[in-house]
């Protein structure tokens, strides 16, 4: 060790030294005049034990934080993982089609779980999902949980399909929303993947069936969790800030060559609602007859809203 070095740990020996209680000073005193200690740290070894120690935790928080973000978003780099979201969905025959979404960490795996178990108490641990899951329950129901993260929710209106696989051709929706955080994020969601869809609206149209999407107000267990009507009233306000934007960038583009947003011929546009503000009640005031959203709150601990979920999952479409 170094004059420079030993001459800093001194120092800061002294520094905190009128700060501790006498049991660490006499600790202190002890293994710097330990002759078996010194023989491997000559200047000030208590110094650099506690040094080393402070070393080690914060090498092993960074260690740590390291491996809980990767293990966060685990598979994210692989090549086309949106190819793969879908690998798991099973063809088989089924009565009718239910699809969880909602954005990461709004408790979509527990409550999938919950369901396809018949509402069985399972303890489960549940990670950032890259693939659907999937279950057909002992009704006849097939329950599909589809993974929240952004970068996989372009395949996710497939799912919302009239489906024509099922004996009955119903599908329906839980958007699983997490009562306790902002519902920003949630509000995009629906807004872009269902709400403004035009290859699903017009699906739905064409079926002349009706898309029931149950919008899941989920942890409502949990203390300042909010209540299914004060979450309306923020997706609603939220959906009218999209609404506005929406309106604003397509009043600013040249529409000299006559392009309807609505025709059928441009799959890749989105479906421009109408109408000044969303009626959450009644989306055909907005130009979308075939989805009907309602609202309950939910809680997989002490069951609160499971009895209306299954109601929900087990009725059948307009």
């Amino acid at each position: 060790m170094n004059s420079t070095t030993s001459s800093t740990l001194t120092q800061i020996r002294l520094v905190i030294s009128p700060y501790l209680p006498p049991p660490i000073l006499n600790l202190i005193k002890s293994i710097d005049s330990n002759p078996r200690v010194r023989t491997y740290v000559e200047h000030e070894p208590s110094m650099c034990i506690v040094m080393a120690l402070v070393a080690i935790y914060f090498l092993s928080m960074i260690a740590r934080f390291i491996t809980v973000k990767k293990k966060a978003v685990e598979g994210l780099d692989a090549d086309d993982p949106e190819g793969q979201v879908l690998s798991n969905i099973q063809r088989g025959e089924y009565k009718d089609s239910v699809v969880l979404f909602g954005v990461c960490g709004s408790g979509k795996s527990v409550l999938f779980n919950k369901l396809a178990n018949d509402g069985q108490s399972q303890e489960i641990q549940t990670v950032t999902s890259l693939k659907a899951n999937v279950k057909v329950t002992d009704g006849g129901i097939r329950i599909i949980d589809y993974p929240g993260h952004i970068t996989l929710s372009a395949k996710l209106p497939s799912l919302l399909m009239p489906d024509s696989s099922s004996s009955s051709g119903d599908t329906r929706a839980l958007l699983v929303v997490d009562s306790t955080k902002p519902i920003v994020e949630t509000a995009s969601y629906l807004y872009q993947n269902v709400l403004t869809n035009l290859q699903l609206i017009r699906a739905w149209q064409n079926a002349n069936k009706t898309l029931n999407v149950l919008v899941v107000c989920n942890k409502s267990d949990v203390p300042g969790a909010k209540n299914w009507r004060r979450i309306k009233i923020q997706l609603r306000t939220e959906i009218d800030k999209l609404m506005k934007i929406s309106s604003s960038i397509n009043n600013g583009m040249d529409n000299s060559d006559g392009r309807n947003l609505n025709d059928e011929n441009h799959v890749n546009e989105r479906f421009e609602l109408i109408g000044k503000s969303i009626d959450l009640d009644d989306l055909s005031h907005n130009g979308v007859s075939n989805i009907k959203l309602s609202f309950v709150e939910v809680s997989c601990v002490n069951r609160n809203g499971i009895n209306e979920v299954h109601a929900f999952i087990h009725k059948s479409t307009d």
